[in-house]
């Protein structure tokens, strides 16, 4: 473009001589725009900006493009106009900064009183900058926006008007990192921004020559992409790099052709083709660098200087100046947080050591050799292929062809606590021994037995908070330093924590187990570790067969082997890879083994009769459970099952099925227990959580939800409901049903309903309440009949001759206390025909 111009120009000094007017084809503002994209690269420019103009430095910003058009004002003066094809965005936060410090506002006006800096694109924002150059701020005000929007001249239409909301929000973001300068410094940073050597200039490219169509003004804002976040991040470490090592540096050259090359070789053969943006690597590649750098920072205990709580960027970033590593680290986590790169300056964390650390991960997993990628990571991952990280998927498998790996979970924007322990005790041990797998046995079972460990240690940690994620990373750095791994575990004088307590303790039985060298006891545990449902914790098995800690090395084996294998057969049996198995029919397992003793697990007010998967309530809980304040644990159920001269895994139904019988004749007919066992309806009843609240040792509810305000039933209503249902042909015409209130203000009962079209509606109801003010309970049984001559149907029944009472109160009806169970079928079914008979129906 020879026949055009370039020149470096700050604001001022295109400005001072040339108005400038956006045209109307060009975009509204936007850098003032509130959503969270936008936000982080207002602040990045901004604070750039203000860095620059406060601490006296220069910088160049990007080309800006434009033309110069000659127009004659209403005196005929030819005047100079400025349309920018591109750059617009700048020039409107130059401009209002210019404003915002100008001692003398009349320099942005024209002969007409009207700003010399206008926009096109609608009327009301050339209206806006007309009134806003002749404003006069008030300095001291916490919020500018809100005094201008209180002026005479501010019209409510222009809240709607997208330019002026967005320069709005700019101009109170410059006065929050103005407002506290005196007048007398701010009118030394407007003379610095009007001097020849200004802090922020541009490459000015005139295009005078160009026909500046609207067809161009499309085609040059469709082109205007912004860069991904990770472009800008991999600019930012490219500065840093050069700025610490320098830029000839050898790890400096380096760095920049491993990150463009192998390492992105790397990303992109283990990228997620079942991602929505398909073979986009990018989020991959950051998300990795921020799982590194918070890692690092917990492991090295980096303390972020309090000094940056001062800084009001920072405070208002992190929204937490209380704990600043603690912030910091969990918005790194967190994959829905864009970070700026200034907030990554200012706190300072990108270090050599860093910078080292990264390099040291990725390059032992991937180099070039003779021109070709040698992925040693590869190897390392098909040693760890007999462990069972949890993390099978798929969609993940059917999308890509291959299984997902530690390495897809780290890289992944959900990484968990647990995926980030776990990676990073793979790349901590790969660290300390850099070899390649295949050369050395001894390394390589080593790497198998410190992976499987660490496994079971993670997937058995319930990760609350950063915290626990804190402890076990900071364990990790500890058991690393151990040359092998189960000598330390079997040695009980040896400290291990940062992980679950029991789980540490039977990694030590394990421990010392697999130090005995035999392959069949080996063989048995590491199958009974890859169950799909105990993942690595098998302390209830160990309990079972009676090993622990003080006899695990000296123990017979010979013995041991078919005891361990008799748990492990049937618990493998009865729990598959999802929990407990759904080929055992009607809550057969959960029947039998209530027979035997309540092993029930309370979740707040409730208990539950225990689900597949859930931190309080599940069987997993249960067969790991180790409560000292019961005499016996409650997986001693499980155990009393396997040991009974009934019990058969080959018929494994059958067999629940008798010993259930046998425990149910011998149990109390006022033990709680005997209704859920009898009927496996009762249980049904339940909801998803299996869910039973006791008022009292004999007020028992059963729970759809996990609160009254649901629906819920009383149990031995409930049951009695059902013996009942199941004989309803004898009670024709009677229809049987139960009322399950949603709350408290009611009360669940058995009903046995009445409906004539042409006469009464009768129910006679069954509940199961307190008596009075005493703490008995008994059956009561009630009629009801809605019309008004119930007292002249009621004397027709005969009632008080048949035990029953009038109660006013309580809506109107006779109510009868039944003895017994007995004695309430009994009355029931005399009062059914009474009233059949008083119908005219029998």
């Amino acid at each position: 473009m020879p026949n055009n111009k370039i020149e470096t120009n700050s604001f001022w000094s295109l400005f001072k001589d040339t108005s400038i007017e956006v045209p109307k084809i060009q975009r509204d503002y936007a850098q003032g725009r509130l959503d969270s994209k936008i936000q982080s690269i207002r602040n990045t420019f901004l604070n750039e900006l203000i860095e620059l103009i406060v601490n006296d430095k220069n910088k160049e910003l990007d080309f800006i493009y434009g033309s110069i058009q000659i127009r004659k004002n209403e005196k005929g003066k030819e005047e100079n106009v400025f349309i920018p094809l591109d750059g617009q965005q700048r020039l409107t936060t130059l401009f209002l900064i210019y404003w915002y410090l100008s001692t003398d506002r009349t320099v942005f006006c024209n002969s007409k009183n009207e700003s010399r800096f206008t926009y096109e694109t609608r009327i009301s924002s050339r209206l806006f900058c007309n009134e806003l150059v002749n404003y006069t701020i008030n300095y001291s005000v916490p919020n500018l926006t809100d005094c201008i929007k209180d002026t005479s001249w501010y019209s409510q239409s222009w809240n709607y008007d997208p330019t002026i909301k967005a320069m709005l929000v700019m101009i109170d973001a410059i006065h929050l990192r103005f407002k506290d300068y005196s007048e007398e410094e701010r009118s030394i940073f407007w003379n610095r921004l009007t001097s020849e050597n200004a802090p922020v200039t541009f490459q000015l490219l005139y295009l005078d020559d160009f026909a500046l169509t609207d067809e161009l003004y499309i085609k040059m804002n469709a082109r205007g992409k912004a860069l991904t976040e990770f472009e800008n991040f991999k600019s930012f470490l490219d500065e840093e790099i050069d700025l610490q090592y320098g830029v000839n540096d050898k790890f400096s050259e380096r760095w920049k052709e491993n990150i463009d090359g192998a390492w992105m070789d790397l990303f992109w053969k283990y990228r997620n083709k079942a991602d929505d943006k398909l073979y986009e690597i990018d989020d991959q590649y950051i998300h990795f660098f921020k799982s590194v750098l918070s890692i690092h920072l917990i492991a090295n205990e980096l303390i972020i200087d309090d000094n940056i709580k001062k800084d009001y960027v920072i405070a208002d970033f992190l929204k937490n100046v209380d704990n600043l590593n603690i912030a910091f680290i969990n918005i790194l986590n967190d994959s829905t947080k864009e970070i700026p790169n200034y907030i990554y300056k200012k706190i300072g964390v990108f270090t050599k050591k860093v910078f080292e650390t990264i390099e040291s991960i990725l390059g032992n997993f991937v180099y070039k050799e003779n021109g070709q990628n040698i992925f040693l990571i590869d190897e390392y991952l098909n040693n760890l292929k007999e462990l069972d990280f949890n993390i099978s998927s798929s969609v993940f498998k059917e999308k890509n062809g291959r299984e997902i790996t530690l390495f897809d979970t780290f890289i992944n924007s959900n990484a968990t606590y647990k995926a980030r322990v776990l990676f990073y005790a793979f790349t901590q041990f790969i660290k300390k021994h850099g070899i390649n797998l295949k050369d050395n046995d001894i390394i390589r079972k080593e790497f198998f037995q410190w992976m499987r460990i660490i496994r079971n240690l993670a997937e058995n940690r319930q990760f609350n908070d950063f915290n626990d994620f804190k402890h076990s990373i900071l364990s990790v750095d500890k058991l690393i330093k151990v040359d092998n791994i189960l000598n330390y575990f079997s040695d009980p004088n040896n400290s291990i924590d940062g992980f679950n307590g029991q789980q540490i303790e039977e990694e030590r039985i394990k421990a010392c187990l697999l130090l005995r060298d035999n392959q069949e006891l080996t063989k048995k545990i590491r199958e009974s570790e890859e169950h799909k449902y105990f993942l690595g914790q098998i302390d209830f098995l160990l309990n079972f067969s009676g090993i622990d800690l003080n006899n695990a090395s000296n123990c017979d084996l010979e013995s041991l082997i078919p005891i361990f294998d008799k748990y492990k057969s049937a618990s493998e049996t009865i729990f598959n890879r999802e929990g407990l198995n759904d080929n055992i029919p009607n809550f057969l397992f959960e029947r039998t083994i209530l027979s035997f003793d309540d092993y029930l697990f309370q979740r707040g007010r409730n208990w539950s009769f225990l689900v597949n998967n859930d931190r309080d309530i599940s069987w997993k809980r249960m067969l790991n459970e180790q409560d000292k304040d019961r005499t016996v644990a409650r997986r001693n159920v499980l155990k009393s099952l396997i040991d009974h001269n009934l019990f058969d895994l080959h018929h494994l139904n059958k067999s629940l099925g008798d010993v259930m019988k046998m425990n149910l004749a011998k149990l109390d007919n006022g033990d709680w227990r005997k209704i859920f066992i009898e009927d496996q309806r009762v249980l049904e009843y339940c909801g998803s959580y299996k869910l039973a609240r006791w008022e009292d040792e004999d007020k028992i509810y059963l729970l759809q939800k996990e609160r009254m305000s649901g629906a819920h039933a009383e149990y031995r209503s409930y049951a009695l409901f059902l013996k009942y249902k199941d004989m309803e042909e004898k009670f024709a015409p009677f229809q049987i049903n139960y009322y399950s209130p949603s709350g408290t203000d009611d009360f669940p009962c058995l009903y046995l309903e009445l409906e004539k079209k042409t006469s009464n509606n009768i129910s006679i109801d069954i509940h199961y309440l307190k008596l009075g003010d005493s703490d008995e309970y008994a059956y009561q049984l009630s009629i009801f009949q809605r019309s008004r001559n119930y007292q002249a149907y009621f004397e027709k029944l005969n009632l008080e001759n048949e035990g029953f009472f009038w109660v006013q109160e309580y809506w109107n009806r006779y109510i009868y206390i039944a003895k017994d169970l007995n004695d309430l079928n009994l009355k029931t079914k005399k009062l059914y025909q009474k009233v059949l008979e008083i119908e005219g129906l029998l």
